[in-house]
């Protein structure tokens, strides 16, 4: 038998229906993760004003009064959710929502990575050490991990936010000015399946890292948002080692796009504040990671639809045979 043009288009649409009819809806996948580790150095003393290798520290220039940590995490798949920790806390133990398919462990910072097999939602955050309890720097880690995968028309959504933060009121005896040393491990990422409807399909993530300084009466008088650009993101000082964004976020809304950001392990930023009066100040370092995806299968056209195709496309071709007659 000989097949026309249209007889085979109308063959393998027929074909591609009897597919459709065994697969249905194609799989999704949305896929965020954000971690940071960072380690700080509070000091006080002087320098020239114009170049941080002549900083001398004064050990005699600060008294610590009290601390208050916090470290809380979050995490929720389909809108149940589960939170740890709080004000007070230096371990928020690690959360996994309800129904996820895989466990973070306590104090492991790892990623699961994209699965097209589970849905889950994780979050943990830890402050390991702290100056005040005698370790020579104050460290944080933070990381939360969402993911969103399957089949069918549901739509679902995931999203976590763990903080952790520390707090320190000091006395300066003489007037000085105070030093802030970090260095930070950081990376996020975020991707949607080629396969996934947008809207409502994507995939966020984000890093918060603030440090911020303030006066007895309660007045600001110091901030740093270190944003990857030196004498930016600051007041009531100068920054002198800012190389990398600690306070940017990804955000995925087309279908195939896997984004990722990091901070090297061991990056140094620098930041020293103007000079302050004797008294009493609060310091404050807080940093947040959070993730959120939803995810929405893209639609496949129903069999129905492709068989009115075909059908569609055998009377064009008796119509074209009607008038070739």
């Amino acid at each position: 038998m000989k097949y026309t043009k249209i007889t085979r288009s109308l063959i393998a649409v027929s074909a591609l229906a009897m597919g459709m009819a065994l697969y249905g809806t194609a799989r999704a996948e949305a896929y965020a993760a954000s971690y940071q580790d960072l380690q700080g150095v509070i000091s006080a003393g002087s320098y020239d004003g114009t170049d941080p290798t002549t900083w001398t520290v004064d050990p005699n220039a600060v008294t610590v009064i009290n601390a208050t940590p916090l470290s809380a995490a979050t995490a929720s798949l389909n809108l149940s959710g589960v939170t740890s920790g709080g004000t007070g806390s230096l371990d928020a133990p690690a959360v996994n929502a309800p129904l996820s398919g895989v466990t973070r462990l306590n104090n492991v910072f790892n990623t699961f990575g994209p699965s097209t097999t589970v849905d889950y939602s994780n979050a943990d955050a830890w402050i390991p050490q702290t100056q005040t309890g005698g370790d020579p720097v104050t460290q944080t880690i933070a990381i939360a991990e969402s993911n969103i995968s399957g089949t069918g028309s549901a739509d679902s959504d995931a999203q976590n936010t763990s903080v952790t933060g520390f707090q320190v009121n000091i006395n300066l005896a003489n007037p000085a000015r105070l030093r802030l040393d970090l260095i930070a491990d950081s990376f996020m990422r975020t991707l949607i399946s080629a396969d996934s409807a947008v809207p409502p399909s994507q995939a966020f993530a984000e890093i918060t890292t603030v440090a911020t300084i303030t006066d007895a009466s309660g007045g600001i008088i110091f901030t740093w948002e270190p944003d990857g650009t030196a004498l930016s993101g600051i007041t009531g000082g100068v920054d002198y080692l800012d190389p990398d964004n600690l306070n940017t976020n990804l955000q995925t809304v087309n279908p195939g796009d896997d984004f990722n950001y990091t901070v090297a392990a061991g990056t140094v930023y620098l930041a020293i504040t103007d000079i302050l009066a004797a008294g009493t100040y609060t310091v404050n370092l807080a940093m947040e990671v959070d993730t959120g995806v939803i995810r929405a299968p893209a639609r496949i056209p129903e069999p129905t639809t492709l068989a009115l195709m075909g059908m569609g496309l055998l009377g064009l071709g008796a119509t074209r045979r009607r008038r070739k007659a």
